[in-house]
């Protein structure tokens, strides 16, 4: 709940910076710029930790800085290179491994890809072929397909994802997904579109999900619920829902 409150919010960070720009420019007011400077490392460090597709918002919005503000294109270099060491240098390669931390699964790669599948099969699953219908279950559980499906939510659907799929059956079922797409492309993009929903309603709830499964990585615990802390969680939702 916290981490995707914070990246909603710092996604819009980019204010101000016409003006730091401009008191880069102006002699005795540098100092100033060099403390926004600060906020906005700050901002961009904070929005890559708390999702890791903030990446890709911070490295062509540095881009985009330093072409339009070119008299201090350099002030862009810092917040991008932390971001980009960070989270493609230090997190994957010293802390997760210091921390017994399991890899993400290519699920997480492939989700939007898992979604639209789920909305292919939801409305057109009884055209599929025999092989298209084996491609699919090799990946994700074909016949659950359309129960798991829920437009806004793709983690009901990766949930399901084969961790044991070679890359073999991910090309075959790419290779489907592909033929699918282009037959019905429509359902492709209303899959897509409904994921995005929730963040360009301007009249819907933000999504609040509390699911956590006990489950465990060669003997040590992953994740926990523990039976004590119910009280504290049922207070958050409520606070949340207020």
């Amino acid at each position: 709940m916290i981490y995707d409150t914070y990246y909603q919010i710092t996604q819009f960070y980019p204010r101000g910076d016409e003006e730091r720009a401009e008191l880069w420019a102006v002699p005795g007011r540098r100092a100033y710029a060099q403390f926004s400077d600060h906020h906005l490392i700050f901002d961009t460090l904070l929005l890559v930790l708390t999702k890791k597709t903030g990446i890709y918002i911070v490295i062509p919005t540095m881009v985009v800085y330093a072409v339009v503000y070119r008299r201090v294109w350099w002030r862009s270099l810092v917040p991008a290179a932390l971001s980009v060491a960070l989270m493609w240098g230090v997190m994957p390669n010293v802390v997760f491994p210091a921390l017994d931390v399991v890899p993400g699964g290519r699920q997480e790669m492939l989700g939007a890809l898992f979604q639209q599948t789920a909305r292919y099969v939801a409305l057109h699953g009884v055209e599929m072929s025999a092989s298209e219908r084996r491609a699919i279950d090799d990946v994700l559980v074909v016949d659950a397909l359309n129960e798991r499906y829920q437009p806004e939510w793709a983690d009901s659907v990766k949930y399901e994802y084969n961790a044991s799929t070679t890359d073999e059956q991910i090309q075959e079922y790419l290779k489907v997904w592909a033929a699918q797409g282009l037959r019905h492309p429509e359902v492709y993009v209303e899959a897509t579109l409904s994921m995005l929903s929730g963040f360009a309603s301007p009249s819907e709830p933000i999504q609040l999900r509390i699911e956590t499964w006990d489950e465990d990585h060669d003997g040590t615990s992953l994740l926990r619920q523990p039976w004590q802390l119910e009280g504290l969680r049922e207070a958050a939702r409520d606070v949340w829902d207020a």
